[in-house]
């Protein structure tokens, strides 16, 4: 049952855990939106895991013992396989390195660990301790270790050791990334290592495993803030070189979207139509690109939704005419291609056309 009063202690991890689900929400919509980047999706597993820890341990603050503490020290300590398997995860996503046998190996051995956590006391133990702290007027009680306990943190222990090898030994191919996490890496093993002496029984101010597990995660969400950074800049960046590119084009270049309206449009399109770009964009294509059929002399209408309604992917006229601002009909050659997104839905239509 919960204590009579929250221990104010307990505060900083409802902060942790509000930090932590902000960081999950934000990786997840980042992953969905970039699927390809899967380091992202372990991200905001592992501050989830940093979430649904934080919450536990703000329990135990406030938790004589008995059923719901033991019950607690369980959610702790599957939640740290959790992490520990996500942060494999991350670290084998972001440096490219195959993780399937690992996943498979130790998904398996963490199913077993976590049958051994639930249904036995070998784990966590079924007698408590009552640990002073200085920070507390209280003191913490938790469940003390079972017979495997103590191979239980070991191979925790050996599990966070292996992951700050495989960065050491991938520091190049980890870039700029490395920095962030070998900083949140020295926290969270500094956050460990106080634990670990207060559960021999030294004296500390408080446990702070918690907030070991938000520094690794706030190094995991620096990565991916700069991430979407850099994309931000090489986007705009590819976007100006495109820019230029269709604007150096020798043939006329008309975008648009797939409602028809203008998006794109160049310097030879402004010459050949007599309309300025800042005229045309977002106008319907056909206000702006009067064209006649060669041989009826009919404007061609509505282009883009009739390749739309006939799934052209490609249409091409040979012997059409123009008819620009200025009213000088022109012949012309052009080509229609549709635009579609990486999901295969039509996006707009590209046109090319040139004089002949």
């Amino acid at each position: 049952m919960l204590g009579e009063k929250i221990v104010f202690a307990s505060a900083g991890t409802l902060c942790v855990a509000a930090i932590a689900i902000f960081f999950a929400i934000f990786q997840y919509w980042f992953f969905v939106k970039k699927p390809d980047y899967t380091w992202n999706g372990w991200g905001a597993a592992l501050s989830f895991g940093t979430f649904i820890f934080a919450v536990a341990k703000f329990l135990q603050y406030n938790t004589l013992a008995g059923d719901l503490n033991h019950a607690v020290e369980q959610v702790q300590s599957s939640v740290f396989l959790f992490i520990v398997h996500c942060t494999f995860g991350h670290t084998f996503a972001y440096l490219i390195i195959n993780g399937r046998h690992y996943h498979l190996l130790a998904g398996i051995f963490h199913l077993f660990m976590l049958i051994l956590i639930w249904t036995t006391d070998l784990v966590v133990g079924p007698f408590f301790a009552y640990r002073e702290f200085i920070g507390l007027q209280q003191p913490y009680i938790e469940p003390l270790p079972g017979k495997a306990g103590i191979f239980f943190h070991i191979y925790l222990g050996l599990s966070m050791i292996g992951i700050l090898c495989t960065w050491l030994f991938s520091f190049r191919k980890a870039g700029s990334g490395a920095a962030f996490i070998f900083c949140g890496f020295g926290v969270w093993s500094l956050c460990a290592f106080n634990d670990l002496l207060a559960t021999s029984g030294l004296k500390s101010f408080l446990f702070f495993m918690e907030y070991g597990f938000l520094a690794f995660a706030s190094a995991v969400m620096a990565i991916t803030v700069k991430q979407y950074y850099d994309i931000d800049q090489m986007l705009a960046s590819e976007k100006d070189r495109l820019t230029v590119t269709i604007q150096g084009i020798g043939d006329g270049f008309i975008s648009t979207d797939v409602n028809g309206n203008v998006t794109l449009y160049n310097k030879e399109a402004e010459r050949l139509c007599g309309w300025s770009r800042t005229r045309v964009i977002g106008k319907p294509l056909d206000e702006v690109y009067y064209i006649l059929n060669g041989i009826t002399r009919m404007q061609r209408k509505n282009i883009v939704q009739e390749m739309k309604a006939n799934l052209e992917q490609i249409t091409h006229y040979d012997n059409d005419i123009l008819v620009p601002m200025n009213g000088n009909e022109i012949r012309v050659s052009q080509t229609l291609s549709m635009i579609h997104d990486n999901y295969g839905h039509m996006m707009g239509v590209v046109l090319i056309f040139r004089s002949v």
